[in-house]
């Protein structure tokens, strides 16, 4: 083979490549460096029937990607760089892929993801050294009942630090696996758009529910500053007819929508105002007979008194009068 030509397998593996983008239009870059031989086959078997995932030099990959025009993606082939082709939507992927992270133990020089906590408890150590070994790197410990307990919740590591092989091998014996493995998505390939790590991390649920709320809140301000759109038509009009019949049934305003309404309010005005008829009247009855016998009862002795005061009079009367009555009929016989 001559200078400068690419042997036949580096062609025909370009050729494969591109022939599979053309079936599977969305390409993403993926970075497999540092990731055990298991894990990859794991993630391969959640991806079969929805993505395929091919490996090969950095060169060969340029190659591909400028034969199948896709433009964007040289600056993500880093590391130990693959291709992911699919049909399905890149955000889909990057979660199936997500999902299919593993725990792993520390490895000296790893950088911590997280502050590493060693819990309060019983712990499997027999007494001996590993209790001073705890100690030295700020692990509260003890003995108790031929076991190495630790006192309280305890810091083994921060978020961000660079552990040594003593940190590194004290999680491995306890069965600390701080540290996930997995692939992801460096960036995405799609119509001409690319799509960078930081947006295909984004929550697809959360992602929906947010949209369905803004959606709905959008709806529900355009109802109530009265807006009309083409989703909201039906309910605007259908308020400002419920509005309108509201208001006129409250004025008694008679038309064919209010008609039965405001008739059916009248006649139940005319029972309330018979009732109040029919129960106001018995009331007035009641409250006057009392009153007059009362004031009977209270002007009887005074008129009896009043009675009885003139028939004492009357006799005496009658007893002075006697005598001068008698004395007139004697004179006469004395004249003639």
């Amino acid at each position: 083979m001559k200078s400068g030509e690419v042997s036949q397998w580096k062609q025909d593996t370009v050729k494969g490549i591109v022939a599979e983008i053309k079936d599977n239009p969305i390409v993403g870059i993926v970075n497999f460096e540092n990731l055990p031989s298991k894990q990859l086959l794991q993630i391969k078997h959640s991806l079969r029937g929805h993505a395929i995932l091919r490996m090969t030099r950095k060169r060969l990959l340029k190659l591909v990607l400028k034969q199948a025009g896709i433009e964007g993606l040289n600056e993500y082939l880093t590391g130990e760089p693959a291709l992911i082709l699919t049909k399905s939507n890149p955000f889909i992927i990057a979660k199936k892929l997500r999902d299919s992270r593993t725990t792993a133990a520390a490895k000296p020089g790893a950088t911590m993801p997280k502050d590493i906590i060693v819990p309060a408890g019983e712990t499997s150590f027999a007494p001996g050294p590993i209790v001073g070994e705890l100690g030295s790197m700020g692990v509260k410990a003890a003995i108790d009942k031929g076991k190495v307990v630790i006192k309280e919740d305890s810091v083994l590591a921060k978020d961000g630090e660079k552990i040594d092989k003593k940190k590194a091998d004290l999680m491995s014996k306890m069965g600390i696996e701080p540290m996930e493995i997995g692939l992801d998505i460096e960036a995405a390939f799609e119509d001409g758009l690319v799509y960078k790590s930081d947006v295909l991390g984004i929550n697809t649920e959360q992602l929906v529910d947010d949209m369905t709320n803004a959606a709905s809140d959008c709806f529900k301000l355009s109802i109530g500053i009265g807006f009309p759109t083409a989703q909201n038509i039906t309910f605007l009009v259908q308020k400002s007819w419920n509005g309108a019949k509201a208001l006129a049934k409250e004025i008694n305003y008679l038309c064919k929508a209010t008609a039965g309404d405001v008739m059916a309010k009248a006649e139940a005005g005319m029972g309330e105002l018979k009732k109040l008829v029919k129960t106001e009247a018995p009331a007035e009855e009641k409250k006057e007979e009392p009153e007059a016998e009362g004031e009977k009862k209270e002007e009887a002795p005074a008129e009896e008194k009043k009675a009885d005061a003139p028939a004492e009079e009357k006799p005496a009367e009658e007893k002075k009068e006697a005598p001068v009555t008698e004395e007139k009929p004697a004179e006469a016989p004395a004249n003639e």
